[in-house]
């Protein structure tokens, strides 16, 4: 995005309404490291007349929830703007008597303080991996925990895909290869995999054959 178009932008996320607050949001949280920013708080905060958008973060929350059509990705952003603030006053778990949370706590809160205990594990077991998220490095706890290798690594949209056509009944495969395999130039190069199970970096079975579902 060049100068011109993401100063535009930043002046209607200024002067206009705040229904399309979202999804403007969106489009510069992509290019605001080549606009000099470290995080998209900072961005946020940074006044107007230095390239930023010089708006409190309460400020910035409730223009991020006036459209309620773009709750989910709200609520993506939010988390965005205050895991850091959280890492950095969340104690150290037993240090303070950070408790895991009850089933019946975690469906009232959402993940709050479910979230909380798991960034005062870090600091306890990890706590190098804590400094890094209090100094914004990472934007979700689960990024957190994924570098301290707590988590296993983030699936492709590829193998997603593969997770979900193995769920599929054979009826719905037969329908999903009706409707790919005429996309597709050849099936020896872009293959669907038919019952397969994606394990340690591996496909369990071999290539259907078009339109059949047979395994060569």
């Amino acid at each position: 995005m060049d100068t011109v178009e993401w100063d535009e932008r930043r002046l209607r996320m200024i002067e206009e309404t705040p229904e399309q607050w979202c999804p403007n949001l969106k489009v510069l949280e992509f290019d605001i490291g080549a606009h000099g920013f470290d995080s998209l708080k900072e961005f946020i905060t940074t006044p107007y007349g230095k390239g930023g958008l010089g708006i409190p973060i309460e400020k910035a929350i409730q223009f991020l929830e006036y459209n309620p059509a773009y709750e989910h990705q709200a609520g993506v952003f939010k988390q965005k703007l205050g895991i850091q603030d959280q890492a950095i006053n969340t104690p150290v778990l037993g240090d303070v008597g950070v408790s895991k949370p009850s089933k019946s706590e975690n469906r009232n809160i959402k993940g709050g303080s479910n979230q909380r205990y798991r960034i005062a594990k870090l600091k306890r077991d990890y706590p190098e991996i804590a400094f890094r998220m209090e100094q914004g490095e990472f934007t979700t706890v689960s990024a957190a925990e994924r570098a301290a290798g707590i988590l296993g690594p983030k699936m492709s949209t590829v193998e997603k895909l593969v997770r979900a056509y193995d769920r599929l009944s054979d009826s719905e495969k037969q329908e999903y290869r009706d409707i790919v395999c005429p996309r597709c130039n050849s099936w020896d190069t872009v293959p669907v995999q038919d019952t397969a199970v994606y394990r340690g970096g591996k496909y369990k079975n071999q290539y259907p054959t078009p339109h059949t579902g047979e395994v060569k």
